[in-house]
Formats: structure tokens, sequence, C-alpha cells
């Protein structure tokens, strides 16, 4: 970083990371006002030398911060990529007890994924694949944004359709919805099936059944769906685009029961009397858009048991 000092006037320029020069450049002045400005840049180079202690102290503590996350300490990545978990049931079988994020590797995928992994509901070892709880992340987007994920997985994301074909496409999971109103009424919906083919199938919601919870059964109607964004029209509806009419993405039919990627809407916005919210049909209609929305999977096995 280079100062330079001219008539009382600071002015930063950086030049390289971790690379901090001073150079002071002082005009000359008149015996009369010297007496002035000689204190003042005394005062000025304490500043600048005070202010530079704080940068390198910064600078320690960001470099440590990357080495932690390089590390794998906030997310934990094992040391060979052989070691991965398959998902996060299997980190859960490995003695990860805490909801954290972890890096899984299914078997259809070619590389490894960062999730997030719920240890703490319904027995734990679910992966979210969705989750909207303030609408900080656009929805109304296109194909291959949905196909790869979008967001930050620790706010508002979606997963990708690459990444729910690699976790559901090769055996037996489970899914489970969980929803909240602006009343902070918590319902679910739980399906002890679920899976989804890959791009050449069109990301078809192939399996969805098995149902059970209190929220209703607003996504069965939609089994047997490929996915739909505004660029690219898979349903069936008559008079168009489900996925254009709605602004998001879904596996519509003609056109939705449930629709958990659209617009972030509360309860007393006009819009929501469009059916383009957070909706679940079953539970409080299709004009009502929830405040928070997730869908979580992992393998089924018949000690998951949720009630």
């Amino acid at each position: 970083m280079r100062l330079v000092l001219s008539f009382g006037l600071l002015v930063l320029t950086k030049f390289s990371h971790g690379d901090y020069n001073q150079e002071f450049v002082v005009v000359s002045t008149t015996p009369s006002t010297s007496n002035h400005v000689v204190p003042e840049i005394e005062k000025l180079q304490n500043y600048i030398r005070e202010n530079n202690k704080r940068l390198e102290k910064l600078e320690s503590r960001l470099e440590k911060i990357y080495n932690t996350l390089s590390k794998g300490s906030l997310a934990t990545q094992p040391k060979s990529p052989k070691t991965f978990p398959s998902d996060c049931k299997d980190v859960q079988e490995r003695g990860h007890k805490a909801s954290n994020f972890y890096y899984v590797k299914p078997p259809l995928a070619p590389g490894s994924i960062l999730v997030f992994c719920d240890m703490d509901t319904k027995d734990g070892g679910w992966i979210s694949i969705l989750y909207r709880f303030n609408g900080s992340q656009k929805f109304d987007l296109k194909w291959n944004d949905y196909k790869h994920g979008f967001g930050n997985i620790a706010g508002e994301f979606w997963l990708g359709l690459d990444n729910i074909h690699h976790l559901t496409g090769h055996e037996m999971n489970e899914l489970l919805v969980e929803l909240t109103d602006w009343e902070s009424k918590k319902v679910y919906a739980h399906y002890d099936s679920f899976s989804v083919g890959g791009e050449d199938e069109g990301y078809l919601l192939k399996l969805v059944a098995g149902y059970s919870g209190d929220a209703g059964d607003s996504l069965s109607y939609h089994g047997g769906m490929k996915f739909s964004t505004v660029d690219k029209d898979q349903d069936i509806w008559s008079r168009g685009s489900c996925a254009a009419a709605k602004g998001a993405g879904w596996w519509y039919r003609d056109c939705s029961e449930s629709l958990l990627t659209g617009k972030y809407l509360k309860k007393d916005d006009p819009a929501v009397n469009s059916a383009v919210g957070i909706y679940w049909f079953t539970f409080h209609g299709h004009g009502y858009s929830f405040k928070e929305a997730k869908m979580m999977v992992r393998p089924r096995t018949s000690t998951n048991g949720v009630p």
C-alpha cells in the first residue's frame, strides 16, 4: 500500500496483497506555515503506523481463517477422496453427530459435494436439497441454474438437479418436506420413496410415494413429471408454460399442487392470490406463501422410521 501525503491530503493506493510500503512526499512550505504543518505530518505518520499495525493483524486473522477453511474444520472433508462418505446417513454412522457442513460423494457423482447434514431432525442423516426462509435468493432462474444448483448453502439455496439425481438415483431414498407458516405453525410431509432421474430423462420425478405427515400430500400429483424451467417447458399444460407463468422451476404437471421454488411472499402480499408463492395446496391452499420451506433426503433403511 502506498501512502502519499501532500498538503495534509492522504491518498491510499493498493499495489499488491500483503505489501504495505509507505512513501511520504512533503511539499515544501514557507517558514510561516511550517510550524503548523510539521506537527500535523507527525500526527499523520503516527496514525499511519497504527493503522498499518491493524492491517497486519487483520491480514493475520484472514490467513488463519483461510487456513481453517482449507483444512476443512468448518466443512468436514476426508483426507482421501476414497474415504468420502456417500451421504449424510453415512456421515452419521461414521460418528459425526452434529448438524454441519460435510463433503459427501454419492456413487453416481463425478466428484464430492458440499452439503448441509441435518443430524437433529427425525433421527438425523438428512441432506438439505432446498431451503427457503427469507427471500434473499431469487428462484426465477433457468435450466442450467437448476441443473447445477444456486444460492448460498449457509442460507437460501437449491442443491441442483444433478446433485439430487446423484443422491437419489442409485438407491431408494426418502424425502422430508418441512413447512412453517407465518403464524409459526410447523407441518411436514414425509415420503418413504423418492427418486429423481438424470438429465437424459429430464430429471424425471421417477418416484414419490408412501406419504405420511400433517401437511397433506401435495407432491404425489407431480410424480412421473419432468422438471421444467422458464427456458425449458416439459409440462403438460395445454395453455402454455407453467414455469413461465409461475416464474420458477418445478416438476409441473398441469400446473402444480405444490411449489417450493416459488416467489418468497408474505401472507399479506397481493401476489399470493396468483398462486406464485411458496405453497402446498393441502395446507393453506394455493393462495398462501410459507415463511419457511425445506426439502431433505436420506437413504431409506428399515430403521429410519419417521412417525
